[in-house]
């Protein structure tokens, strides 16, 4: 295990659960006596020797005993460990998404989705089991020193052979072990590319049939594999070597120690119960040198999983400056401002000295060519980006003064291909307002309420993923219906218009106009006929705001 990684795993957890504290005393208590059992074995072989039946008997009821006390004990550290287990994995899983969400744009693109999911499943479930495998190290451990200890009170040279014996068997696991790590590591980052490209495919299958992308895409798919399979084969070299080469070296220890004790045995020096004692605890002894390298291999995967979720939960590079602590509360009629904002990508400068207000009760449409910055803007506005240098102002006040959380429940924004959840559109509806009066009452507002009940189920329509099952026009509008279900008074448009028909265009315009007077909006646009409805029209040209209203 690299060190500190206990101290990191706690520290992540923040605290120890009451859980895992009940699970490693049934784990102690199972452990010793499982080291007390084989001398209760042996005591019973010597008592039937010498004939002893009264004794004998009682040592088998102490056995019996002491085997009862060893399942309860199983069955605790098993019922323990399944509820922290639960309980740990729903707190990561929910922190992980926590802090996917509060990411900024340049730590979102920093990390790969494929990664994310990848971490959200397999590796949350692997770290869950990393307290487990630290343990049973621990234990596993303190029986190797006790059994030594036997030895060595047994006979000095006897005990100094099995430790080197087992020394050495030890040390070769633990090369093979950092050797597996290493591979395994690679082989999740080549999953992680796979499971990357196979989303692409899945997103662009249109695409790919169309333009006859599959040929291309399988000889990168198969360097990927090919990646893949070459790791998983080192790593299984390890383990082979493992299993079927280095276990050599205790195999000759163990007949070595045969002999020794056939020969004391022989001498009267030692007695058949006290001879398979040894015997016993030579195999608990290479057992335990086993295990504890095969949890350490566990954690040391699980270490590659623990510094994946890490990375995400705890993020290296911090983009954002203080959090503001400021709560918000619903403002009537938001206004906002820019001062000289300006912000530079990748040493480029985009905008350079932007200054421009965006009233309440007006259609503002910011214009431009592409890729001069006017989605910049918007992304300055929801606070996924910070400017260079300037302020921007809500109804007077900056903008980072405010708790993120607060802040952007008073802004909307619905994009060119708004996003819609794979569920029905009740469920779509409800993640922004539960409320069903209000959900119909919006779709009423903006012409939605009819089409929806043409369908199928109505409200319970369940959409397919991307909404495939609904035309561009029909998905426009149901994003546009879920942005106004949300109570905030700022609604931000990026080209939300592009590749719709006239009707649902004109269609669109009209809803606007009629709810223009409850919000303050600000709208990306090319489209003629909505730089035709603006109140206010603003020219974005060479990183700086011009107001071209007629």
């Amino acid at each position: 295990m690299t060190k500190g990684i206990v101290k990191k795993y706690f520290q992540l957890l923040g605290k120890v659960p009451g859980y895992l504290i009940l699970y490693s005393i049934c784990v102690i208590m199972s452990d010793v006596i499982s080291l007390v059992i084989p001398v209760i074995s042996s005591r019973i072989i010597d008592l039937i020797t010498v004939q002893e039946v009264d004794q004998t008997y009682q040592f088998v009821l102490f056995l019996s005993l002491f085997y009862l006390i060893q399942n309860l004990c199983a069955y605790g550290n098993n019922y323990f460990y399944a509820n922290f287990f639960k309980n740990c994995y729903v707190d990561l899983h929910r922190r992980v998404i926590e802090s996917i969400y509060q990411y900024d744009m340049r730590e979102q693109n920093d990390l790969p989705k494929a990664k994310i999911i990848n971490t959200s499943n397999l590796d949350l479930i692997s770290i869950c089991e990393m307290p487990s495998h630290m343990f049973h190290i621990f234990m596993e451990c303190f029986k190797l020193g006790f059994i030594i200890f036997i030895f060595l009170r047994q006979n000095i040279v006897l005990g100094l052979l099995v430790t080197v014996i087992h020394f050495l068997y030890f040390k070769r696991l633990n090369q093979l072990n950092h050797k597996g790590a290493k591979y395994f590591k690679n082989q999740r980052t080549h999953a992680d590319t796979l499971t990357g490209l196979l989303s692409q495919i899945l997103n662009g299958l249109k695409e790919v049939k169309e333009l006859n992308l599959l040929s291309s895409l399988n000889k990168k798919l198969e360097t990927g594999r090919k990646k893949w399979q070459q790791q998983y084969y080192l790593r299984r070299k390890c383990v082979m070597e493992k299993e079927a080469i280095t276990i050599l070296i205790v195999q000759v220890g163990k007949i070595a120690l045969y002999l020794f004790l056939i020969k004391e045995v022989f001498s009267s020096y030692l007695s058949i119960g006290a001879f398979l004692l040894l015997l016993s605890y030579y195999e608990k002894m290479t057992t335990s040198v086993k295990q504890i390298m095969d949890y350490s291999m566990n954690v040391l995967d699980e270490e590659v999983s623990f510094m994946r979720i890490e990375s995400i939960i705890k993020p290296k590079k911090k983009i954002s400056k203080v959090e503001g602590t400021s709560h918000l509360v619903p403002l009537e009629h938001p206004t906002l401002s820019f001062q000289k904002v300006a912000f530079a990508y990748h040493k480029k400068n985009i905008l350079k000295n932007v200054t421009m207000d965006i009233p309440f009760g007006q259609i503002t449409v910011l214009t431009g060519i592409n890729g001069v910055g006017k989605t910049t803007i918007f992304h300055l506005i929801a606070r996924e980006i910070e400017p260079k240098k300037g302020e921007i102002f809500l109804s007077g006040e900056k903008i980072e003064t405010y708790e993120l959380e607060h802040y952007l429940n008073q802004i909307t924004i619905v994009t060119q291909d708004p996003f819609i959840f794979n569920m029905s559109i009740k469920e779509n509806f409800s993640l922004v307002n539960k409320n069903q009066e209000t959900q119909i009452e919006v779709c009423k507002r903006i012409g939605l309420h009819e089409m929806i009940q043409k369908l199928p189920d109505g409200y319970h329509t369940t959409l397919k993923e991307f909404a495939t099952n609904l035309s561009g026009g029909q998905k426009q509008l149901l994003s546009l219906g879920r942005a106004l279900m949300k109570k905030s008074k700022i609604l931000l448009l990026d080209e939300f218009t592009n590749s719709l028909d006239q009707e649902t265009t004109e269609k669109i315009i009209s809803i606007l106009e009629e709810i223009k007077k409850d919000y303050l909006i600000l709208i990306i646009s090319h489209d003629q006929r909505i730089i035709e409805i603006g109140d206010k029209v603003l020219l974005l040209e060479r990183g700086i705001v011009k107001d071209v209203t007629k």
